[in-house]
């Protein structure tokens, strides 16, 4: 059919950077390439429905697929029986295996066939790598056209197999692939299949440009293998790290954000040089998403060293937090998932999985969160290294302490804004101070203003103050608004921490970072609005001392005009 022709038009919901500008159209091209142009060129298709009624897709039944094969393009059909695998699990991406590099384009399809045997195991071989087939799979090594089924066909990458088993076991009834272009919202039906039989990362596009693409199946043993894997001893074997998100980290860089990265290691306390393993950077940000594994051969004893860090172009690199783990409390392959504090550092959280596949604990003992270690040490680079650690008593909670565990999952920002709005205002008035977002305050005689910028909050009594930075008096402050009569209210969506504040005199736009940032500063304003609203006469000011100039927003010649 060819590319199809697509106008657009943009109304942009808020100030524009005109910096910006050229990002904007990128990301315009790739969301009609990556949403509109997969529905126009085989094997895609758009499923609809006349009538009432929703379209019920072939590939969530739940019945034992007997068959997997691989095709190339250049085929331009699946074998009879067959369904392609055209998206990617959670997204409109298609399911090409090899979507982001210069290789063949090639798509999974099974099948299930009422009187044949149902596939039970599946593994990612990369032999090159030193993976052999495990025993009693099979390896796909040719398309049906008799061409190559190697998952990296026409790029410089490692030759790559997928392999099916059919002992005995329970049937896999689904498969998808996994795409960490964009950000994943993974489905629990689904298990990850990232780590191949010599316990390397099983990435399908290792060693090329290609997006990070991972096989996904339902049903199954659930291994993050494909496979069942035997548990030889007990206090040694495969440990799994998912590095899911960051929250609320600290900003490093002059324009408020940063651009963090991870390294691992794992081994002894106070080891030297051990081997490591490092994320990707997300640039420009305090809320980074990962969605990465890790695998490391690792003891009971030994303890798993996380140091973050922020990356310059000049310089070393900004130290970000630490956080460690001993390894000895967790369950053989049972999975623990939490949120746990950075140290060292004055914030920021992070969202991990620990599994310890094939050792650990007995399989029947209760899974409990993990205690991280108090660390102590260098914050510079060379504490990628290792530093000495202390362990921390007590029970786990809330507190002061650097080794905090976050039980409280995340919610839908939604849901948080709800729950401010429903709790009742205080009786007193609170103190409050930290750093917020905030939007230069609405005027009609300013044009274009600057975009969100970080400011220093003083909340106290009926008097709301802003300053450059916490070491700014109020005296000094930028602006600020009375309370007296006010109004603060928050949108209904899904987007960020974002409230604002209505009076007379002003409209004033603030952000949080985090849920907890949120429902403190929403209730604390909340409550000091309602009180100055019940002094009655006590707050009577002019409207000179309500309106203050904004010294960050300097009018424009037209504005002025």
């Amino acid at each position: 059919l060819g590319d199809p022709k697509i106008a657009f038009a943009i109304r942009p919901m808020g100030s524009v950077d005109m910096l910006s500008l050229p990002k904007v159209y990128d990301w315009i091209n790739e969301t009609i390439m990556n949403a509109i142009k997969p529905l126009m060129v085989w094997p895609q298709k758009l499923q609809f429905t006349l009538g009432q009624g929703e379209v019920v897709s072939e590939h969530l039944i739940e019945a034992p697929i007997t068959d997997i094969a691989i095709i190339d393009t250049n085929e331009l059909t699946e074998p009879p029986g067959y369904l392609i695998v055209e998206k990617v699990l959670t997204g409109a991406l298609p399911a090409n295996i090899n979507l982001g590099n210069n290789g063949r384009e090639l798509y999974l399809t099974y099948r299930r066939d009422p009187v044949g045997e149902p596939i039970t195991k599946l593994a990612v071989v990369c032999p090159s790598n030193g993976d052999v087939v495990p025993e009693g799979f099979t390896m796909i090594e040719k398309t049906p056209a008799g061409l190559s089924a190697n998952l990296n066909e026409g790029t410089k990458g490692p030759a790559m197999f997928l392999c099916y088993s059919k002992a005995p076991g329970t049937p896999i009834t689904g498969l998808s692939l996994i795409n960490l272009k964009n950000k994943v919202i993974y489905n629990n039906d689904y298990t990850r299949l990232d780590i191949t039989p010599s316990g390397k990362i099983a990435n399908l596009n290792t060693g090329t440009k290609g997006n990070t693409t991972f096989l996904a199946y339902r049903g199954g043993c659930k291994s993050n293998f494909g496979y069942e894997i035997e548990c030889k001893d007990t206090e040694r074997g495969y440990l799994h790290v998912e590095l899911i998100e960051g929250d609320n980290i600290k900003a490093a860089d002059v324009c408020g954000t940063s651009d963090p990265y991870c390294v691992f290691t794992v081994g002894e306390e106070g080891a030297k040089k051990l081997p490591k393993q490092t994320s990707s950077i997300i640039d420009c940000t305090l809320n980074p998403v990962w969605n990465e594994s890790f695998v490391f051969e690792a003891n009971r004893t030994d303890i798993l060293t996380i140091n973050m860090y922020d990356k310059d172009q000049i310089g070393s690199d900004d130290f970000l937090g630490r956080i460690q783990i001993k390894l000895d409390t967790l369950v053989m392959g049972k999975t623990v998932e939490q949120w746990i504090s950075l140290q060292l550092t004055s914030k920021g959280f992070l969202h991990l999985k620990f599994t310890a596949i094939n050792f650990g604990l007995p399989t029947d003992s209760p899974v409990a969160a993990l205690v991280p270690l108090e660390c102590q040490g260098s914050t510079g680079l060379l504490s990628k290294f290792g530093a000495p650690v202390k362990h921390v008593g007590g029970k786990m909670g809330l507190g002061n302490s650097g080794g905090i565990v976050r039980h409280k999952p995340k919610r839908p920002t939604r849901e948080v804004k709800a729950e401010a709005k429903a709790k009742e205002p205080g009786e007193e008035y609170i103190a409050l101070t930290g750093h917020v977002e905030k939007l230069p305050t609405k005027n009609v005689l300013v044009g274009i203003n600057q975009g969100w910028q970080r400011r220093w909050l003083v909340l106290d009594g009926h008097k709301l103050s802003y300053c450059r930075s916490s070491k700014d008096s109020v005296s000094n402050a930028l602006g600020s608004i009375g309370l007296k009569n006010a109004t603060i209210e928050s949108d209904e969506t899904d987007n960020e921490y974002t409230f604002t504040i209505v009076t007379s005199a002003k409209t004033l736009d603030c952000k949080t970072t985090t849920e907890d940032e949120f429902l403190e500063w929403f209730h604390a304003i909340k409550t000091n609005i309602h009180v100055s609203g019940k002094a009655k006469g006590r707050f009577d000011f002019s409207e000179s001392e309500v309106i203050e100039t904004d010294v960050e927003e300097p009018q424009t010649d037209s504005a002025k005009e």
